[in-house]
């Protein structure tokens, strides 16, 4: 990684793309440390680079497909979780670094957002969000990095159900719908054999579901129970459910998933998530 007063780089040179799972661990490391020494920086940077992708300020679409074509990459790798963690690692790591540049670059990504709902976009858009929610949480450094990624991975399990699951997700009745709240485990159990030192981020995904009133799932838990990083993705992951949409489900507006989380599931949030939230949509106008 180096330095410039104008620019700041992560990773390999330009041309050169991590693929052994060793060298997506390498480039993630040489992320972080950029990362936390650009935070010292007291004359921050306009525009950060990440060379070993192209992906700048202005090239806004083109941002949005690397981080879903590397979302793809690792859903297509389900029978290796050792690839799939060191990708959804790699692909996190890119988001954090890219947001801290402020809410112009968050504008930016939100810009691009698809309504179309696929575990690939809702993963990468989903992670997006509780990236800046973690940050009005005044989480940083490595917290942040294993919240985001948690957020990226929480979802993971839902490749292992059927895809008639997700067109109708939220629909689901009966047998389907129990063999559906199995997902989170599903997920935590794969992060786990991609990497038992993630109990954390195993924690936080195994729990997103729950809810503050304990009408959550898998194991009901309420209040204080909850892990405040499953809390954040947990208030992330319904917002992106109800912004996208489906063959069987319309797309509703960030204005009227909103209103329906406020009016019909206010007591499964903290009001300090939900108030941040709805802050985060508003800097976005």
């Amino acid at each position: 990684a180096r330095n410039t007063k104008y620019d700041i780089s992560f990773g390999p040179e330009k041309g050169a793309r991590p693929e052994t799972v060793e060298e997506i661990e390498q480039f993630r490391q040489q992320s972080i440390q950029s990362i936390e020494e650009w935070k010292t920086k007291k004359d921050r940077p306009a525009r950060v680079v990440f060379l070993d992708q192209d992906l700048h300020i202005s090239a806004r679409s083109s941002l949005m497909t690397d981080f879903t074509g590397n979302t793809h990459k690792a859903m297509q790798q389900l029978d290796d979780p050792k690839k799939v963690v060191a990708f959804a690692k790699s692909v996190t790591g890119n988001i954090v670094g890219f947001l801290y540049q402020g809410k112009e670059a968050f504008k930016n990504l939100v810009g691009h957002f698809s309504k179309e709902y696929t575990l690939s976009q809702h993963a990468t858009q989903t992670a997006i969000f509780v990236c800046m929610l973690g940050m009005r949480f005044k989480i940083h450094g490595d917290a942040l990095s294993q919240l985001v990624t948690a957020a990226f991975l929480a979802n993971y399990g839902k490749s292992k159900l059927p895809p008639e699951f997700l067109e109708n997700e939220g629909a689901l009745e009966g047998e389907n719908l129990q063999k559906y709240k199995h997902y989170p485990e599903v997920s935590a159990t794969i992060i786990l054999k991609g990497d038992p030192n993630l109990k954390e981020i195993a924690k936080m995904v195994f729990q997103h579901r729950e809810r503050l009133d304990g009408s959550g799932f898998p194991k009901g838990l309420s209040g204080k129970a909850i892990p405040q990083g499953s809390q954040i993705i947990g208030i992330a992951d319904r917002f992106q459910f109800f912004t996208t949409g489906t063959s069987k489900r319309e797309a509703l507006s960030g204005f009227d998933a909103l209103r329906f989380m406020k009016q019909k599931e206010h007591q499964q949030y903290s009001d300090f998530a939900f108030r941040q939230l709805v802050n985060i949509l508003k800097d976005d106008e």
